[in-house]
């Protein structure tokens, strides 16, 4: 069993994320954004959660995203700083493509602390980092 979630043409304001996989199923969690426009996000463009196991499929098309981080409440590392995809999953199976995007005002661009798999596959668009483009130590 899987979950397959689909959001076109949304605008969200002052959120953690504009996505979140967190899976522990057998089959393949599914999340496609299509022209979502946030501002304000204060950790992450999209987050993969700590489950215990399971795949995801991640992608976001011509989305635009800018980041107001806050002082740090989350007890993650990798939501401590502004970045378009924290990977939280220990030995997680995640691919997330990133289309045509426009997100401003990230330290990072990826961000995992654990060991995991996958792939960040980016394809056009436009991508303000400020420190690092891949932070990881797995």
């Amino acid at each position: 069993m899987s979950s397959h979630v689909y959001v076109n043409d949304t605008q969200v304001e002052n959120c953690a994320s504009v996505g979140l996989t967190h899976h522990s199923g057998t089959g393949t969690a599914v999340l496609e954004c299509n022209k979502v426009m946030a501002r304000g996000l204060r950790t992450a463009l999209h987050i993969n959660g700590p489950a215990a196991f399971g795949k995801s499929a991640v992608s976001y098309q011509r989305c635009r995203a800018t980041f107001s981080p806050s002082p740090s409440l989350w007890g993650s590392a990798e939501l401590s700083q502004p970045t378009v995809v924290a990977n939280m999953k220990v030995s997680s199976l995640i691919t997330v493509e990133l289309t045509e995007c426009d997100v401003r005002g990230a330290k990072y661009l990826s961000w995992n602390n654990r060991a995991c798999y996958g792939g960040l596959k980016i394809v056009g668009g436009y991508y303000e980092i400020d420190n690092q483009i891949f932070k990881s130590k797995g």
